[in-house]
């Protein structure tokens, strides 16, 4: 990795080694992701999986297998094959198109990491090395911004944000309990200030260096902070900023030429390689790239509530529209035993919440999928599963205002009134029949 940007060597060759370092570090990274969440990818029925179309619905469980078995092989091949060799790029996108596969058999599926994997994956594949470096810096410049500005919202830095700056104060022995509440507001705001400014340094040459090391810092505490000293959050987000630490140093290296070298610096090419790059730039490459390009501007509607969370990077935010399953506390009896470590009984109100975010947490190792879409299918699966067809009640909460944190909510009572809600929705909403299926519970339509 020290020579990919040895000032003599020529811009092709660093950047095709450059690119070389990147796809194995993807691989790497991902098998590793897959690994400590690998029940999410399987045929699993301890967790509802609801797919992205209709027509997935009644997929045999063979399938998820089969695209997972070939996931795991195309890394392989990914991560071993030499850079002269003919099979990486073939098996970079077999890679996405099963991924895709599996995110179409369970949005569930469709986490952060795995989306940048899949983008970084089409490029590094179809892209030549010099456009394709570019294309990734700008991939990853969107990350930290979107990922910024999810987070100054005020119901990030009264909640999430607020034990994020607690556990940070407990590493250098401190508290924040006695500090008045406008102080460890505003505090709470260094979280994405510092991740706008990694953001922003990482665009212009000058600020590279030190954005670099303000990243490396960054993720560095960021795995502390979620890891078991911390909050002790789940294996994957420590992976993930573990690998965001790696891509930082690829991407937007330390080392620079020096300045009577300049001409041979950076993305700078002569005339025939300029040529020879165009005319290798076929249709499938100027695909990916304006793939790439939406992936940049489609966040933007994230803004206005016409766009997923995660990927529009909203990372760790906490306005993210969500659902609460409530049923009777007789009710609770029906429930597998297991499936009740989840549920919390309301006296107050004569009713019982199931968490189906720590849920998913505890037996997939994975976030839950932040929208109501699949949330409903969730509940669907639940009261379908334990016979709980007129008595389940779901209240929907939309995302939070991103300055007083106020959110609408509806109440839906019964599985009629749930199906009814989830027809407005263009993507699917209905979960697998082997959910409820291992239940052995009978459909209701």
């Amino acid at each position: 990795m020290s020579d990919a940007d040895d000032p003599l060597l020529d811009a092709d060759t660093r950047d095709a080694r450059k690119t070389a370092w990147l796809r194995r570090t993807v691989a790497l990274a991902t098998l590793a992701l897959l690994a400590v969440t690998w029940k999410l990818w399987t045929p699993q029925t301890v967790f509802p999986q609801v797919p992205l179309f209709g027509w997935a619905i009644a997929a045999p469980g063979w399938i998820d297998w089969g695209c997972f078995g070939g996931v795991i092989l195309s890394l392989l091949v990914v991560l071993l094959a030499r850079q002269r060799s003919r099979l990486w790029k073939p098996a970079l996108l077999v890679f996405v198109a099963l991924l895709a596969g599996l995110i179409v058999l369970d949005q569930h599926r469709f986490q952060p990491w795995a989306y940048q994997m899949g983008l970084f994956a089409l490029v590094l594949a179809t892209v030549q090395p010099g456009r394709a470096v570019f294309l990734l810096r700008m991939l990853v410049i969107s990350i930290y911004f979107y990922s910024a500005v999810s987070k100054f919202d005020h119901s990030f830095l009264l909640t999430l944000g607020q034990q994020f700056l607690d556990a940070l104060a407990r590493l250098v022995g401190r508290s924040t309990q006695d500090w008045p509440p406008e102080v460890r507001f505003y505090a709470a705001m260094i979280f994405p200030i510092g991740e706008l400014a990694v953001g922003v340094g990482f665009c212009f040459r000058r600020t590279r260096r030190p954005a670099l090391v303000a990243a490396i810092v960054m993720h560095l505490l960021l795995i502390v902070i979620l890891g078991p000293l911390g909050l002790d959050h789940k294996p994957g987000v420590l992976v993930w900023n573990g690998y965001f630490i790696a891509q930082a140093m690829l991407l937007f290296p330390w080392r620079r030429c020096p300045w009577h070298r300049r001409p041979a610096c950076g993305n700078r090419r002569d005339a025939g390689s300029t040529l020879e790059h165009r005319r290798d730039a076929g249709a499938t490459s100027l695909l990916v790239q304006a793939t790439i390009w939406l992936a940049v501007a489609l966040p933007v509607l994230e803004w206005v509530d016409r766009f997923d969370h995660w990927p529009a990077w909203g990372l760790y935010a906490s306005r993210a529209e969500r659902i609460t399953v409530l049923i009777s506390p007789q009710d609770v009896e029906r429930l597998d035993d297991s499936l009740r470590a989840y549920v919390t009984e309301i006296e107050d109100e004569n009713t019982a919440m199931l968490h189906v975010d720590r849920w998913s947490l505890d037996v997939l190792g994975a976030p839950i999928y932040p929208q109501n879409r699949f949330q409903i299918g969730v509940a669907e699966a639940v009261a379908r599963r334990w016979g709980l067809n007129r008595e389940i009640q779901v209240e929907q909460t939309g995302p939070s205002d991103r300055f007083n944190s106020q959110r609408e909510r509806k109440l839906l009572r019964g599985l009629d009134q749930l199906r009814m809600e989830a027809s407005r929705y263009w993507l699917n909403t209905r979960p697998r029949e082997r959910f409820i299926e291992a239940g052995g519970d009978e459909d209701v339509d």
